[in-house]
């Protein structure tokens, strides 16, 4: 969806139309569950958040100032939804009862490894890795939902892909190298 046709929709959800709105959800999903991933690490649980951040949105949207900024204001949402659910979860279960969770969840030997080396990243690392090679976002793309220029999009992005390669290569996982 190109930018005046966005602020259009955006526009028109504002003023009440859930058709627009809709069109909207239709458009941001893959990149809302690929935020949600990175802050989650399990598909179903950042679909769930994805969900989430559309109910907060819907009853927020009257309250956003400006629309040109809607995709960066949709992605706080879900980061914030996604960090609540995080906080929740930790609050419900021990240490022990997620890693059992979690070896359920693997579908092979290198997903555990390439897993703790996201866990080496900060926030904003995983984000960026998983916009890019989750939802296979363009740079530009990037640049609106994250609200950052190409060049800082490219810089976080080498950053983060040379500390998973050193942290994987730290671990005698020469697979990718």
């Amino acid at each position: 969806m190109n930018g005046k046709l966005q602020i259009k929709f955006v526009k028109a959800a504002k003023s009440g139309n859930l058709e627009c709105f809709g069109k909207l959800c239709e458009n941001y999903y893959s990149t809302l569950v690929a935020i949600a991933y990175s802050i989650l690490g399990d598909h179903h649980l950042a679909e769930d958040a994805a969900q989430a951040t559309y109910a907060k949105a819907l009853t927020a949207l009257p309250k956003l100032k400006d629309v040109d900024k809607f995709a960066a204001w949709l992605a706080r949402i879900c980061r914030n939804t996604a960090t609540d659910m995080v906080n929740k979860k930790s609050r419900q279960y021990t240490t022990d009862d997620l890693s059992q969770v979690q070896a359920c969840n693997e579908p092979d030997e290198t997903t555990p490894l390439i897993r703790q080396a996201m866990g080496q990243l900060t926030p904003d690392e995983k984000e960026i890795i998983c916009l890019r090679y989750y939802d296979q976002m363009s740079y530009q793309q990037m640049g609106e939902i994250l609200g950052l220029s190409s060049p800082a999009i490219n810089g976080r992005l080498k950053r983060a892909k040379q500390k998973m390669g050193e942290y994987l290569k730290r671990n005698n996982f020469s697979e990718f190298f």
